[in-house]
């Protein structure tokens, strides 16, 4: 079947492009308090802070991140112990987020010699 330019042209004048600004970051921090307060949700500062940081003004993003901050986690008497045990990547870098933890899983860097650029299990047990 061949499409003939008028038609393409007919049919494709129906579609448009939509650009979204990012949303700043006063406003995040009201819309993510505002969730705080109406869901009874109690987030750190600093947490709520590094979440309007790595969302980059995106709303949906921001939501997300807080909705994972606020479940609660499951402890067991195993990652108790391991609680009190940090590395000097955690002193150094803190927590990674998320997807940057699950990217540093998945693609497993190497160097030169062949050795992961950063270990499995250290970046499992953050």
């Amino acid at each position: 079947m061949k499409i003939e330019e008028e038609d393409a042209y007919r049919f494709f004048s129906f579609f448009g492009v939509f650009r979204f600004l990012p949303i700043t970051k006063k406003a995040l921090l009201k819309v993510l308090n505002k969730i705080m307060t109406s869901e009874m949700i109690g987030v750190s500062k600093d947490k709520l802070d590094g979440i309007v940081e790595l969302s980059h003004g995106d709303l949906r993003s921001a939501i997300n991140m807080l909705q994972f901050y606020s479940t609660p986690s499951r402890t067991n008497d195993r990652k108790r112990k391991r609680d009190g045990i940090s590395t000097l990547f955690d002193k150094v870098t803190g927590p990674l987020p998320l997807f940057h933890a699950a990217g540093k899983v998945l693609y497993a860097k190497r160097d030169l010699e062949g050795n992961y650029e950063s270990k499995p299990e250290v970046t499992c047990r953050q």
